[in-house]
């Protein structure tokens, strides 16, 4: 036995007639498999959050790689015949996952012996508490049973028991061991592994039938190890508690990937616990508090847009700058609600005329939950919603899924719909107020477009020629980002002139990296602007009638520029089929270019295939080949599948 050992070894019970097989499958595994770093990460430090000893102080993580020694935990290595064991129970149905577990534990010897795992350790928190078949202890909970969870605050994160399926999910032999000190000072420690109905023989050599769950403690399986039993190496000195992944991949690649996937998912999660000081992750060297935490987003999240389409993952950077700044300026707001159900909550609104509208939602503990576009409204804006109230924060528990990446209504059939409800209508209440009240931007009037032609909204009708009664000069005012100038209504029967000035949109080029970072004046990602009209009201910067030309020399890049175009739509009914036009203005020739369209619903920006373009190859919502000619009027004629009238964004892209 090793000496640093002391009494402890791996107890499984034996199996009885009426005890059902086990076989090779963790159903609650499922909701961690594909994203283990991100999955350790969020359910780690939220259950970490949820027990802080002293709440004006943060909770402290720290995430690092250790090695253990099988000349000294020679009965931690005896695992392997339990392992081997359901090998030889279940045959070829266990050999994709345990036939790499068993490689694991006889690889030891290649490599010194040794057997790398992930240390998770929380600081400023209360321990887990240790009662026998207590599923209200903490401890018992968490290493003795299965769905159930204990949380000192009923409104905490983890609340279906699910959580602790990502620590064996990240362990590739299913081992974890816990080492835990409560605040009165008691200290408690155990492993567990959960593998397979298998046999091996018994400490008299006969071979014998288990069950799939075992332990690993000096108590012959009944109970944790306490005090002087515990290995020196797993005993904890401070309040807190440690969780040990076993059998990881300790190589310095598979080191590097680890860390970097955690510092991202931290940041992409946990961004405004850091932010509001509730919170300091270590990953390996790397210090994420409220200090580093502006330095580290610019590294890893340097997108000031957050372009991503998969509903399960967002860029955190222009949220996270939607609070920091809030209040800062005009394009930075938050507004506070009371709400009738939900108590004290916020929204942090950060304008940008090119943002896809989202809008993130957040409970009391600062972790992000998921984001939504269902507010869209072609405003331009990123959004973070958050319920700080403790009792609203129950109730958005309550409609929370196992995974915890959405809020559903129906999971709380008095409550639900009411809440969502109550969110819907504050977050859309204040964006109109923001948008419109504030900003004096369009005012929702079902079927208006059919009378008005809009120039940055784009929607106009071929019966704009017919005398109308509803038009519009451009006004003296704008608004602040810049997205769609004021107008000023006449009361007048007008004559009808055409819209003279364009909306802007942009080109997106291959540029070489070291010319967008040379800072020269005048150029911009590898292009340089020869000529400059200054800033419109309410149009942004415009640029020029003279080109962009190419710096000599600069190689081939797959960066991407922004540059500005002029574009309008029309939409016309030609033969029963409903044609928008593309008028685009470029200050260069593009040769080869895609246009990517979006439209803006009543709900939320959306993808619309297009089923017709007058130039190019149409194919989803974008159009490919499509050649764009300088100071000319390029005209694209598409129609949507839906064959409907929408509000058009556009960018285009030129390949080189």
């Amino acid at each position: 036995m090793g000496v640093n050992e002391l009494n402890c070894k791996w107890h499984f019970s034996t199996h009885s007639g009426a005890t059902q097989d086990v076989g090779p499958n963790n159903a609650a595994a499922e909701h961690f498999k594909e994203t283990p770093y991100p999955s350790l990460i969020r359910e780690s430090i939220q259950n970490s959050l949820d027990v802080v000893k002293d709440p004006t102080k943060p909770v402290r993580m720290v995430f690092s790689f250790k090695k253990l020694r099988s000349r000294s935990y020679e009965n931690f290595f005896k695992l392997k015949e339990h392992v081997d064991g359901v090998l030889k129970y279940y045959g070829v149905k266990a050999e994709a996952e345990y036939k790499p577990m068993l490689d694991i534990f006889n690889n030891t010897v290649i490599n010194q012996e040794v057997i790398h795992y992930i240390s998770v350790s929380d600081y400023n928190t209360v321990g887990m508490d240790f009662k026998p078949n207590d599923t209200d202890s903490p401890f018992y909970a968490f290493v003795r049973a299965i769905g159930v969870t204990v949380k000192s605050d009923s409104g905490s994160g983890g609340s279906f028991g699910f959580g602790k399926s990502a620590y064996f999910v990240m362990s590739p032999i299913h081992t974890v061991l816990i080492s835990t000190m409560t605040d009165s000072g008691k200290t408690f420690f155990e492993g567990a592994a959960t593998l397979c109905t298998h046999v091996c023989k018994n400490e008299s050599g006969v071979e014998t039938k288990y069950t799939h769950y075992g332990f690993y403690d000096s108590n012959n399986g009944e109970a944790p190890s306490t005090k002087d039993d515990i290995p020196t190496k797993f005993r904890r000195t401070e309040v807190g508690s440690d969780i040990m992944i076993m059998g990881v991949d300790g190589s310095d690649e598979a080191r590097v990937i680890a860390y970097d996937e955690m510092i991202k998912a931290t940041l992409k999660h946990f961004w405004m616990s850091i932010l509001n000081g509730k919170l300091e992750v270590t990953i390996g060297d790397t210090e994420i508090t409220a200090e580093t935490l502006d330095d580290l987003m610019r590294e890893h999240c340097p997108d000031l847009l957050d372009r991503t389409k998969d509903k399960n993952n967002y860029n955190p950077r222009p949220y996270y700058e939607a609070v920091k700044n809030a209040g800062v300026s005009k394009q930075y707001i938050k507004k506070d609600a009371i709400l009738d159900n939900l108590g004290h909550v916020s929204l942090y609104l950060y304008k940008n005329k090119d943002a896809r509208d989202g809008i993130i939602h957040m409970r009391k503990q600062g972790m992000y939950i998921y984001r939504s576009r269902a507010y869209s409204n072609a405003y331009g804006y990123y959004g973070v919603f958050v319920c700080t109230d403790p009792t609203g924060n129950k109730l958005l528990k309550g409609i929370e899924d196992p995974s915890h990446t959405r809020w559903e209504a129906n999971r709380d059939k008095v409550n639900g719909r009411i809440i969502v409800s109550e969110i819907d209508t504050f977050i859309s209440n204040t964006l109109k107020e923001v948008f419109v009240n504030e900003n004096g931007g369009p005012l929702g009037i079902t079927g208006l477009e059919d009378y008005l032609f809009v120039p940055e909204e784009l929607i106009a009708s071929e019966d704009d020629n017919n005398g109308n009664p509803f038009f519009g000069n451009p006004s003296d005012t704008v608004q602040d980002t810049g997205v769609i100038p004021d107008s000023e209504i006449r009361d007048t029967d007008p004559e009808f002139k055409p819209i003279t000035e364009d909306a802007i949109g942009k080109i997106v080029i291959h540029t070489p990296p070291t010319s967008a970072e040379a800072g020269e004046e005048g150029t911009l990602g590898g292009h340089k602007r020869t000529s400059t009209k200054k800033k419109k009201k309410g149009k942004g910067s415009t640029p020029g009638k003279g080109s962009y030309k190419p710096v000599e020399g600069a190689p081939e890049s797959n960066l991407y520029e922004n540059i500005p175009v002029e574009y309008r739509v029309i939409a016309e009914n030609k033969n029963g089929k409903l044609i928008h036009s593309l008028v685009i203005h470029s200050d260069y020739d593009v040769a080869n270019g895609e246009i990517e369209i979006i439209v803006g619903g009543e709900d939320k920006d959306e993808e619309v295939d297009i089923t017709y373009s007058s130039l190019g190859n149409p194919s989803g919502n974008i159009i490919k080949n499509v050649p764009l000619s300088k100071d000319e009027r390029n005209i694209v004629e598409i129609q949507f599948s839906d064959n409907m009238k929408h509000v058009v964004k556009l960018t285009a892209y030129e390949f080189k």
